[in-house]
């Protein structure tokens, strides 16, 4: 990896761990990430799934979530109604109708 991509993953990261932390203790949560195919999104299902939570990616289609379940998604729906179950924590980065639909 160059300078150039290397340089943008502290923001990322940061802004994925810090939302996350404001979630708390994860294991056996229900975490949701809309956008999850931006670098936000698959940098929070790559540190929420490990430490136990149930992380639902959701993409604007299945092509843009290729690789999502690798990195631990347990679903990758297309939008919120594919899914009923309430979130203990949303992570809305994709704007508009995908937050109404969430809370």
């Amino acid at each position: 990896m160059g300078f150039d991509a290397a340089s943008v993953l502290p923001v990322a990261g940061l802004t994925a761990f810090g939302s996350l932390a404001l979630g708390g203790m994860l294991l056996g949560k229900r975490v949701t990430a809309t956008g999850a195919a931006g670098g936000v999104g698959r940098l929070v299902v790559q540190l929420a799934s490990p430490v136990g939570a149930d992380v639902t990616a959701v993409v604007g289609s299945p092509q843009r979530g290729t690789g999502l379940t690798a990195l631990g998604a347990n679903e990758m729906p297309v939008d919120f109604e594919e899914r009923c179950n309430p979130f203990d924590l949303i992570l809305e980065s994709a704007g508009g109708e995908p937050l109404a639909a969430a809370g």
